[in-house]
This record gives C-alpha cells, structure tokens and sequence, in this order.
C-alpha cells in the first residue's frame, strides 16, 4: 500500500483539480508502478552546503575513512567476565556421541510415509 498526504487529483486540461485528500491510502493490488518526478528528500536527506554528499557507504568505504582521518583504533581478543565464562558453550547441539547415524530418507519414510528414488 502506498500512502499520500494531502494528495489531490490532477485534473485534465481546462478542469478544476479535485479537492486535497487529508490522507489517500492506495492499496497495492491497485497499481503496479510509482514514479515520483522532482520530488523533494524528506529534510533529514538534505545535502548540506559545503559538505559531501551523504549515502550508502560500504565496510570498505568506511574503514578507508577512518583510516585516512587517523580515527582507527586498535583491536582486541575479547575475553569473558568470569560469570560470563561459565555460560561458554561448545560451538554445537550437544555431544556428537549421542548423535548416532543419521538415516534422513528412513525418517522420511517413516514420519511421512514417503519412499525417496535417490540413489546415492
């Protein structure tokens, strides 16, 4: 859905637009497309003068930025508290001794009662 504010229809030539809609809510199974031509940013988008256009920067953008700017800092191994070293877990879902064989098309045939053609 899209939503106007103050929205208005724009009349043919020699007709009188229509009256401003306080708040137009056009549901998306009514259009396909929107285009917006010399439509203004909101304020907060705004270049400012003298500055440089602001966008989109990528990791590599920034880190070339803080690099340049002598703002780079050091980095360090993070180490836990030891309150949080006691909640350390192993990496994964348990001990790999009680995993056992894995027969995923038996399950599937047993659960759903579908037979699998994959040969292997």
């Amino acid at each position: 859905s899209i939503t106007l504010k103050s929205a208005r229809l724009v009349a043919a030539k020699g007709e009188k637009s229509g009256e401003v809609i306080r708040t137009l809510i056009i549901p998306g199974k009514d259009f396909l497309q929107v285009s917006a031509v010399d439509v203004p940013p909101p304020a907060g988008l705004l270049q400012v003068p003298g500055e440089p256009a602001r966008g989109f920067a990528t990791d590599g953008e920034i880190a070339q930025n803080l690099a340049n700017s002598g703002e780079g800092r050091e980095l360090v191994t993070w180490q836990p508290s030891e309150s949080e070293a006691a909640l350390a877990v192993s990496g994964h879902l348990g001990s790999s001794a009680d995993v056992g064989t894995w027969d995923q098309f038996a399950v599937n045939e047993r659960m759903y009662g579908i037979t699998s053609t994959f040969n292997e």
